[in-house]
């Protein structure tokens, strides 16, 4: 099976989601995928500097961050990482790309919906 890890990107975090953490790790084990966690997830994880105008201001400390958030993954064996943001999945898949780091990254909704394709029901 293939380890999947999710990131829980630091602005929900930081403006509050209400610790909702679970939901998403819930949906990624439907679709049979071995979860498993990085350890600095939920309210303690790392930003991969995609938003809050760092990448624009800051590129060399976007990147940086980024690669920290992938090596991370790939540290604690993770093949892929999904994410639920956007803008984070964009930033981070565009820099396992340009650092070859072997790591997939993927949306939260496109890896479901791949995941469960010929499924009549997820379980809940």
């Amino acid at each position: 099976h293939n380890q999947v890890e999710h990131f829980d990107p630091p602005r929900k975090v930081l403006f509050g989601n209400d610790g909702v953490y679970d939901p998403p790790r819930r949906l990624i084990a439907a679709t049979g995928a071995d979860l498993a966690e990085m350890p600095r997830s939920r309210q303690f994880a790392y930003c991969c500097g995609a938003l809050g105008g760092g990448k624009e201001a800051y590129p060399d400390f976007a990147r940086h961050a980024a690669v920290e958030v992938l090596q991370e993954a790939i540290d604690s064996g993770a093949q892929t990482l999904v994410s639920g943001c956007g803008a984070c999945t964009a930033h981070l898949r565009a820099i396992a790309e340009q650092e070859n780091l072997g790591i997939s990254v993927e949306g939260l909704a496109s890896f479901i919906s791949e995941g469960t394709e010929g499924q009549a029901e997820v379980s809940k």
